[in-house]
């Protein structure tokens, strides 16, 4: 890195300084859950970010802006386990954000739901070994391409699930 400084209208550089680049290692995910006063069962989450992902893709900033102007007009998401679908259905989100590069989600577990009740207690056990993924349909994508490799870009649908899975397995 190099000070650069203008004056007179003449530019100046300064002594150069060298710079280290640090990558410290980030969770993907990251998931609070929590005992309301009532009793029932709060998650808050990171549920996804906005880089490459593990399927090769990437979830961008404008797709998380479009979940949250579509929440109107659509239902909002459930929390299910693994992308099984509603079958396994363990509780409703009822926020959705984005905030920089990550999609944020709440909500509640179901009550009187075995697979919920079972989540929750695996989750407190061992939050590491957990991550979670978003299940959304796609109406718009563009190819973006990064050194000969084309790479879907996400851009635009309706978040429909988020899914608890090990995080090894998530995308």
């Amino acid at each position: 890195r190099v000070p650069v400084a203008y004056a007179n209208e003449e530019v100046t550089l300064g002594e150069p300084v060298q710079v280290t680049q640090e990558f410290p290692e980030v969770p993907r995910t990251h998931t609070t859950v929590t005992r309301q006063a009532d009793g029932r069962y709060r998650w808050f989450s990171i549920s996804s970010s906005a880089a490459l992902n593990r399927s090769g893709e990437i979830d961008s900033r404008a797709l998380y802006d479009t979940f949250t102007e579509r929440l109107a007009d659509n239902p909002l998401p459930y929390r299910t386990f693994y992308h099984q679908g509603e079958v396994y259905r363990t509780g409703q989100c009822d926020f959705v954000a984005r905030d920089g590069y990550v999609l944020i989600t709440s909500g509640l577990y179901d009550a009187d739901n075995w697979l919920a009740d079972l989540e929750i207690a695996a989750r407190r056990n061992n939050p590491a070994y957990w991550g979670e993924s978003i299940g959304f349909k796609p109406i718009d994508r563009e190819i973006v391409e990064i050194s000969g490799v084309e790479i879907p870009v996400y851009t635009d649908g309706v978040l429909v699930e988020i899914s608890t899975l090990p995080e090894a397995d998530a995308a």
